[in-house]
C-alpha cells in the first residue's frame, strides 16, 4: 500500500512525483505534462493535496520537494 504521507520526487523511482531517471528539465512542466496525460497523476495530485489542505503531515522529499509542496498547494488554492 502507497504512504500518501510520503512524497518522493527523487528522479527515477517511478513515482508520480518524480521525473524521470536523468531529469534536467523544468520541474513545473514536467508534472504539468503529466497531469495533462496521466490520471494516475491527477489522482495522486489531487489526494495528496486535499492531505495537505486538511493538515496532514505529508513529508515531501527529493532534489524537487519544495517546488511538489507549492504545486499541491497551488491546486486546492482555486
Amino acid at each position: 500500500m502507497k504512504n500518501l504521507l510520503h512524497v518522493d520526487t527523487t528522479p527515477g523511482i517511478g513515482e508520480a512525483f518524480s521525473p524521470p531517471d536523468g531529469f534536467a528539465g523544468s520541474y513545473r512542466d514536467h508534472l504539468r505534462m503529466e497531469w495533462a496525460t496521466n490520471p494516475l497523476t491527477r489522482q495522486y495530485v489531487a489526494v495528496v493535496g486535499r492531505l495537505v489542505k486538511n493538515d496532514y503531515p505529508v513529508a515531501f522529499v527529493g532534489p524537487y520537494a519544495s517546488e511538489a509542496k507549492e504545486i499541491v498547494a497551488l491546486i486546492w488554492k482555486h
